[in-house]
């Protein structure tokens, strides 16, 4: 019922709280007061689920008129229902409807049904004063409120906030479906959530240290010796000494002298 808009005044009176299938009863009662040869073809007469839109159907002086009943106390009759009735009409050839809540109608049902000329519209007000004097005396501890829910009959069903026996035993079922079809929802966001930190916990652990083999030292073989050749004999040189003086020569002859021992101390080879 969702989308529809909410009674302006809600009734809390025998006939609200007078269940919807003795409403039915209750008002082909009354039409057959008044002369009409009725036949009580709803849900509230016949227990079937659906009653194709029509509720009564009344005969009299060669006029057939079908009815819809509405025991709503929540929401406005819409002008979509008001329109289905119409569409009945033409498909039962009859002459004339009549839709009866025991609530309110929407502004759009009421210009829809003027437009047709062929539809009666009775509300809450106007049916109230119709039954007067025929309303049974419902007591409120005996009985469960009645308004407006799709999950009964006709759209009859108790009042927000009172629950009807039937619904009451439906009810575990209902939880039970819901659980089984929010199951695979539930597996897939617990899933979600605690995957990744379970694999990330498993990237995160030490990988064990593989030692790798290492490889044998190679022998670095040994540097080659350098040979520094000797001095020239003196016979090669003595033209240069002969160019010298003395005190050159005595110079030249203590570095040489030097050198030569640097040689032997670095090359083992000339000390031999």
């Amino acid at each position: 019922m969702a989308g529809l808009k909410n009674n302006r005044n809600r009734w809390n009176d025998d006939l609200s709280r007078l269940p919807w299938d003795r409403f039915e009863h209750l008002l082909a009662a009354y039409y057959a007061e008044q002369g009409y040869r009725v036949e009580h073809v709803g849900t509230g007469a016949s227990r079937t689920r659906f009653d194709g839109g029509i509720d009564l159907k009344l005969f009299k002086d060669g006029r057939y008129t079908i009815v819809q009943c509405k025991h709503w106390n929540a929401k406005q009759v819409p002008h979509n229902d008001v329109h289905q009735l119409i569409g009945l009409m033409v498909t039962e050839k009859a002459d004339a409807g009549i839709f009866i809540t025991s609530g309110e109608y929407t502004a759009a049902a009421l210009q829809a049904a003027a437009k047709d000329g062929r539809i009666e519209l009775v509300d809450g007000v106007q049916l109230r004063a119709r039954l007067a004097g025929r309303i049974p005396t419902v007591p409120l501890a005996n009985t469960i409120a009645w308004g407006q829910d799709e999950s009964r009959p006709n759209g009859q069903s108790p009042q927000p906030g009172l629950r009807s026996p039937h619904r009451a035993k439906s009810r575990p079922g209902l939880l039970k479906g819901i659980f089984i079809l929010l199951m695979p929802l539930l597996a897939f966001l617990l899933i979600a959530k605690f995957l990744p930190a379970f694999v990330g916990s498993i990237l995160q652990r030490p990988q064990p240290v593989v030692a790798k083999p290492v490889a044998p030292a190679r022998h670095q073989p040994s540097q080659p010796k350098v040979l520094v050749a000797p001095p020239a004999p003196r016979a090669e040189i003595g033209a240069a000494e002969q160019m010298m003086t003395p005190e050159e020569l005595r110079e030249w002859e203590r570095k040489n002298a030097e050198s030569m021992k640097i040689l032997e101390q670095s090359t083992p080879e000339l000390a031999d």
